[in-house]
Parts: C-alpha cells; structure tokens; sequence
C-alpha cells in the first residue's frame, strides 16, 4: 500500500453577514484499506461548513466517484454509476460497503488527534514532543505520524490503524 498525500488542508474562517464567522474545514489526500475480502484506495477531499459536510471519494486515474453530503444525522450519497441513495446512515454504509466500523464524521478533529475516538483510546503513546502517536480504541490499533522536522506542528501526516486482518491507511498533507 504506497500512498502520496495531494493536498494540503486548512481550517479558514471565512466572514458571513452579520458578526457571525462560519468554521470552514478542508482536507484533502489518499486513504486505503484491505479487509478479508477487499481492499480499494482513493483520493479524498473533505469539506465541511459546521455541521454539515462533503466527501469526494476518487478512485485510480479519476476512475470511480462517490459524493457524499450530509450532517451528523443522515447522508446522501452519489455513485459515479449515478446511483443516489437518500438518508443513509453513513457509519451502516461503511460497514456494509467497505467492512470499515471507523467515526469518519470525526475527520476533522482527528488530523490533530482532537477527536473522542482519540482521546478515549487506551494504551497511549506520545511522542517526544508529547503528541499523541499510538493508542487503541474499539478494538483499533492506531499509529499516527507527524512532520519530523516540526515539532510544534500539531496536524498528523498519516493514521495507520488495523484490528484483525483490517487495515487503513490516510495520509494528509499539511
């Protein structure tokens, strides 16, 4: 499984009408998996304005698409066959299409090792810096690797994790 991150990611926040400010999070790169019966990888580029948000999936060559928009409560997701699935459980999708049981939702906050599915790992490891690099949750072995040449530099590069024969690999480029 050899994989280059494409895009960097940034977290911008961008002035609407009023003094309101919106949170706009974009991050962008390759992710890969093998299970028992499959393995895949893809491009992804992930966009999200509060509580709401869009995965893009590519496959090889631009060859195979999936769109998926939605909030924490429901997806709509689009096939590159053109087959649109309304009011998807996202986590059910996963597991059905991918066999992946992962809180993709929590993207975002996981690049900086932010999430709940970090913080309530077991078993952590931190870095000499003291940035979270290993732990364990539900099951997972997660190893996360950050730029070696800037240790303040909070944004994970890549998260490995594997439970049993699964695997999955995200890279960023930050």
């Amino acid at each position: 499984m050899l994989l280059a991150g494409c895009q960097p990611f940034s977290n911008v926040k961008r002035p609407v009408t009023g003094q309101e400010q919106v949170d706009v999070i974009e991050i962008m790169g390759r992710i890969a998996f093998t299970t028992p019966s499959r393995s895949g990888s893809a491009q992804f580029k992930w966009k999200s304005v509060k509580s709401a948000y869009e995965l893009r999936l590519t496959g090889r060559l631009g060859i195979g698409r999936i769109v998926i928009r939605g909030t924490n409560e429901s997806a709509d997701i689009v096939t590159s066959t053109g087959e649109t699935m309304e009011n998807v459980d996202l986590q059910g999708w996963l597991i059905d299409t991918f066999e992946i049981d992962l809180p993709i939702l929590d993207l975002p906050a996981c690049i900086r090792m932010n999430c709940d599915f970090a913080k309530n790992g077991n078993s952590r490891k931190y870095d000499s810096d003291g940035r979270l690099q290993e732990f364990e949750n539900q099951g997972w072995s997660v190893k996360a690797a950050y730029a070696e040449n800037e240790p303040d530099e909070l944004a994970v590069k890549e998260i490995q994790l594997q439970r049993g024969e699964t695997r999955l690999r995200i890279l960023f480029d930050s």
